[in-house]
């Protein structure tokens, strides 16, 4: 509320938050040596490779040509048991 006063609206305010957090963790690192090891492994004729997972650290990633690639431990848990 007190941003508002001061003339900032709220989605200013987010957005502050936002890049501020950003600039604590930087996501996009992640995400982009995980897609470069990601097409590496595909050259290589491979299918796995070792990825830093957002929940996970370092694990175990499966690439799936043309679907991108995804954690191991992720994609096992999330799989429904009759």
């Amino acid at each position: 509320m007190d941003l508002v006063i001061q003339g900032q609206s709220d989605a200013g305010a987010s957005a502050g938050k936002k890049k501020a957090y950003a600039a604590k963790v930087d996501l996009s690192s992640r995400l982009v040596r995980n897609r470069i090891a990601a097409e590496e492994t595909l050259a290589i004729g491979e299918n796995s490779f070792v990825g830093e997972c957002k929940k996970h650290g370092y694990a175990k990633f499966y690439v799936y040509e043309g679907r991108g690639y995804a954690c191991a431990t992720c994609k096992k848990n999330a799989q429904v048991l009759p």
